[in-house]
């Protein structure tokens, strides 16, 4: 990936989204990875994409917001700057302003980015002349979105749902008759398949905090992660993969909910809700 501003031949760019005033975990996109001294969560994406082969430029797209002023102050020159609820604006404005044609959309809470999967992505993406690709089997916190310009153009200038304006991509997803869409199904090992690699809650950190303090703050593979998951399986227990985690059906739902009641020995309450 090339350093200093973007240029007009740039084409494919990857924006970070990221804020520091979560409601569940405020400023944990800056907070170091490990807490003993490394790089802030949203470094370590940087890092990530920068061994990219295809992506030109990364940039953070944050809100005008005060409370984002440090994320600018942190990586000077490398920060967009918009609307705090109509994320799908910002983006398409970072989008505009950067002349990206293909965006990978990333998320600063999710510091284990695969920069081999992403090549991979995007260039089948590109090939296939998509608008809209999505990968599923990745451990949550894993998965990639790559969207073309022309895309998110358009859901830009229709999206008038306030979920389609805050999530940027349900535009696209709600209308496969108009967008061409891709769900790129990738294996993941199964060890690893239930990890939560993002970072929403205190318990994630935790997890993350052991991974990086572990592989001494290097980029590590999947493959890498499923071999010390394999040597420390309690590793999943420390942030189980319920949480904001969507289900295929009520009754897999309802499975879910008596399931985590019996794990809190709340036996009476899941016995009535499996009657």
């Amino acid at each position: 990936m090339e350093g200093g501003p973007p240029h007009k031949k740039m084409k494919i760019g990857a924006i970070i989204q990221a804020r520091c005033g979560s409601e569940r975990f405020p400023n944990k996109v800056l907070m170091n990875l490990p807490m003993s001294g490394g790089p802030s969560v949203l470094a370590h994406i940087f890092q990530r994409v920068a061994l990219s082969a295809v992506v030109d430029y990364c940039v953070v797209a944050t809100s005008i917001d005060p409370a984002n002023d440090t994320i600018e102050e942190a990586f000077p020159g490398q920060v967009f700057r918009g609307d705090e609820e109509d994320v799908l604006g910002r983006m398409y404005e970072c989008a505009r302003e950067n002349d990206f044609a293909t965006v990978i959309r990333l998320t600063g809470d999710n510091p284990c980015l695969d920069f081999s999967l992403l090549d991979e992505v995007i260039s089948s993406h590109v090939k296939e002349g998509a608008d809209y690709s999505l990968t599923t089997g990745l451990p949550m916190g894993m998965n990639l979105e790559v969207v073309s310009f022309a895309a998110l153009e358009t859901a830009h200038r229709r999206a008038e749902d306030p979920y389609e304006r805050e999530h940027v991509t349900p535009y696209l997803e709600r209308r496969p008759e108009e967008f061409q869409l891709r769900r790129v199904a990738l294996e993941a090992p199964e060890n690893t398949k239930n990890l939560r690699l993002t970072m929403d809650y205190p318990s994630d950190y935790a997890l993350l905090n052991l991974l990086f303090d572990h592989f001494d703050e290097r980029i590590f593979s999947l493959a890498e992660l499923s071999e010390f998951v394999e040597e420390h399986p309690w590793l999943e227990s420390i942030n189980p993969n319920y949480q904001k985690r969507e289900y295929s059906s009520e009754k897999e739902e309802f499975e879910a909910a008596i399931s985590l009641l019996r794990k809190a020995e709340l036996h009476r309450a899941a016995d009535r809700l499996s009657s």
